[in-house]
């Protein structure tokens, strides 16, 4: 990064659990120097500051764990989960009829297994609004 061009590359769209906590670290440093190389040369105090938030919230969100969790870790007892499958997010269950497979239901027809890619992870469902955390 030269001064000319305080401002580092963007962060690719990859999820942020891709991301090693050792590369989470070094672009939150790359956006501190940027904001400090702003402060310092053009009086950009706003533009710093955003830039320095941004740091806070890659790092704090670099803190909690990923909810997703690999797809041979799903509960297979008819708990509805999310799932992950390439083509699309599912809230799903494990079910042993007709096939041993994850199911999905779209409140119109019977219940199906999920067609195309196999999902690769899983994760609980968040509680119901007001139900003090508890799930169903």
């Amino acid at each position: 990064m030269t001064p000319a061009d305080p401002i580092p590359p963007p962060v690719t769209p990859e999820p942020l659990s891709a991301f090693t906590a050792e590369q989470v670290r070094a672009t939150s440093l790359k956006w501190r120097k940027a904001a400090d190389s702003i402060a310092a040369t053009s009086r950009d105090r706003e533009t710093a500051d955003m830039l320095d938030a941004f740091a806070d919230l890659l790092e704090a969100r670099a803190a909690r764990p990923s909810p997703w969790q690999p797809i041979e870790t799903a509960p297979k007892d008819g708990t509805c989960v999310l799932l992950l499958c390439p083509h699309g997010q599912y809230v799903s269950w494990w079910d042993t009829e007709p096939i041993e497979w994850w199911m999905v239901s779209d409140n119109k027809f019977e219940p199906r297994p999920i067609r195309g890619a196999a999902p690769t992870h899983w994760q609980p469902l968040p509680a119901p609004p007001g139900s003090g955390g508890r799930r169903p």
